[in-house]
């Protein structure tokens, strides 16, 4: 019988899925507009009561896919106790598929949080009077972003060189990289 352990697959074995998270104790879920370049496809999750729940970037089959979701509502209702009760905690996750690195070079590997760009609520609202402008804000924060551009794929351009001038200033994803050595410090053997 061939013995594993963890160390024996650190080195030969591969990741094929992966995720990774980063909270923000700053800003509420749905308070921002996160959305990708190249992606078409979201979701909003709507819980019982129509409140809104979690905001999906990207198919469930794409090779990466962003989750934003209210992090202290998902802890108490699995019934574990929150980080703060008095900072907003909002979970942005990565979710890569179809990786195909072993352990050992995850830390090469390319950041995904790059590929997720977020505009400031407020200032999207007031970058434009325009009522096709303020609808499309209202649309998206009930379906996400790229779904509400590819529902008016004439103005899609527009809409995205807009949202790109109102980005939000606190989010960073060359900031959140720089943890990527000590959380895969914590998992080598």
């Amino acid at each position: 019988m061939l013995e594993f352990n963890y160390a024996q697959l650190h080195q030969p074995g591969t990741v094929t899925y992966l995720e990774l998270a980063a909270d923000s104790l700053t800003h509420k879920h749905h308070s921002f507009l996160p959305y990708r370049k190249y992606t078409k496809t979201s979701k909003i999750w709507k819980e019982d009561g129509g409140h809104l729940g979690t905001t999906y970037i990207g198919s469930n089959t794409s090779p990466q896919r962003f989750r934003i979701y209210d992090k202290h509502k998902q802890l108490l209702d699995t019934g574990k106790e929150p980080y703060s009760n008095v900072f907003p905690q909002t979970r942005i996750e990565a979710v890569v598929r179809k990786l195909g690195v072993a352990p050992v070079d995850l830390i090469n590997m390319k950041n995904p949080f790059k590929k997720l760009a977020i505009a400031d609520l407020a200032a999207a609202k007031a970058a434009s009077d325009d009522q096709d402008w303020q609808d499309f804000i209202v649309e998206s924060l009930k379906i996400g972003v790229p779904q509400a551009l590819s529902n008016h794929p004439t103005i899609r351009k527009k809409y995205m060189a807009m949202l790109d001038t109102v980005q939000a200033p606190w989010w960073s994803p060359e900031f959140l990289w720089q943890g990527l050595p000590k959380a895969l410090a914590v998992i080598a053997p």
